[in-house]
């Protein structure tokens, strides 16, 4: 499953909220390491609201916990009990949801690998997932939270002003231009070029004026959240919270973001079970109800992270690099059209990438036949 970005959690949560505020917290349990069930008491009776490597949803699984706790879910079943959840927001532009009750808050950070986070109603970390360090940022039991600096200009409010500047100050073509001014994803960004009938390769230098207000009153108009514009659909390996239009792929309409991870992520918990009891009896042993529950505990648990975190990972790197990726790709379409083959595509990367063309030294595979291009992205610096 492909990361969430920033304008997918901001309807996240605004799915979320209608639900969980004036919700009371009556069980916390593991699922596994890491993974949080809350049972709820809410005004559609009783849900489970499942944290996944600090992605929240609402599940209809019947999800067993596992026996024994880590530490933040012992402290949250402890702290939380009976408690009322006052809101449910996002520390927009980040892709932070704070879930505030009213001496606590539980904070999920959907960077890098994930984090959640509990803090008492001072903002003093009462207990998290992992304790992590940056320059100027760290997240440790005993210290006061702070969320991490915004990187670029907040697509809600840019102006532009704002944006002829750095466009006018750009070596850049528009679209990275764009995404490295502001906040913004890249499949938003690809969006509005393509709403506006826009080339948005053409340096971000030679933008008029018009074209910069344009650009700049589209980007508010995408990231003004509103329950009317919401139609969840599913693409092939990730959700979006509206149809993208410059995307060729026919999405499937959903339900709920919800719905869609409860099927991608719980159902991938719960098909573990047949897998582990097949294991089990190849082995020979015969076990215990109580062994045979911890064996498909911990046979789930261990395929499930794996999973969560090797797409986490990609995924983030994916978001990181999609400009490129997207310029590679046109690159390939291309050369295909002209009748290429896979050594004459390589020879041109390579001698692309000899010339410090940086884009094309990602490339290390292409397989026509099976029309995958393989690229070896590096994580950027914190």
């Amino acid at each position: 499953m492909a990361q969430l970005d920033n304008i997918t959690v901001a309807y996240l949560v605004l799915e979320l909220s209608a639900l969980l505020e004036n919700s009371y917290v009556n069980k916390v349990s593991e699922i596994s390491g890491g993974v949080l069930k809350l049972k709820l008491h809410t005004k559609q009776g009783s849900k489970d609201l499942i944290i996944a490597n600090a992605v929240p949803y609402i599940s209809d699984y019947s999800i067993p916990a596992r026996h024994g706790k880590t530490t933040l879910a012992s402290v949250l079943a402890k702290e939380l009990y009976n408690k009322k959840i006052v809101s449910v927001r996002q520390h927009f532009p980040d892709r932070i949801i704070e879930i505030k009750f009213f001496e606590h808050s539980l904070i999920l950070e959907l960077l890098g690998e994930g984090n959640m986070v509990l803090t008492s109603k001072d903002g003093t970390i009462i207990a998290c997932a992992k304790n992590e360090k940056w320059a100027g940022r760290e997240i440790k039991k005993g210290l006061k939270y702070s969320a991490p600096p915004i990187s670029g200009l907040n697509p809600q409010e840019i102006a532009p002003l704002q944006l002829s500047g750095v466009f006018a100050n750009s070596q850049k073509d528009a679209i990275r231009a764009l995404i490295g001014a502001a906040v913004i994803s890249p499949p938003i960004a690809e969006e509005i070029f393509y709403a506006l009938g826009k080339n948005k390769n053409a340096p971000a230098n030679k933008l008029t004026a018009k074209e910069t207000e344009d650009i700049c009153r589209k980007v508010n108009e995408f990231y003004t959240v509103q329950r009317e514009k919401f139609s969840p659909v599913a693409y092939a390996d990730f959700t979006y919270p509206f149809r993208l239009n410059h995307v060729k792929q026919e999405p499937r309409a959903l339900e709920s973001l919800s719905s869609f991870l409860n099927e991608t992520i719980s159902n991938s918990i719960s098909s573990q079970a047949p897998k582990a009891r097949e294991a089990a009896v190849k082995s020979g042993r015969r076990a215990s109800g109580l062994e045979h529950h911890q064996a498909l505990q911990e046979a789930a648990r261990k395929k499930f992270m794996g999973q969560i975190d090797g797409n986490r990972k990609a995924a983030e790197l994916i978001y990181e690099n999609y400009t490129q990726i997207e310029e590679l790709l046109a690159a390939m379409r291309q050369a295909i059209s002209k009748g290429l083959g896979e050594k004459e595509i390589m020879a041109a990367f390579s001698a692309a990438a000899s010339k410090g063309n940086r884009t094309a030294a990602l490339v290390k595979k292409v397989d026509l036949k099976t029309k995958i291009i393989e690229l070896e992205l590096s994580e950027a610096e914190k």
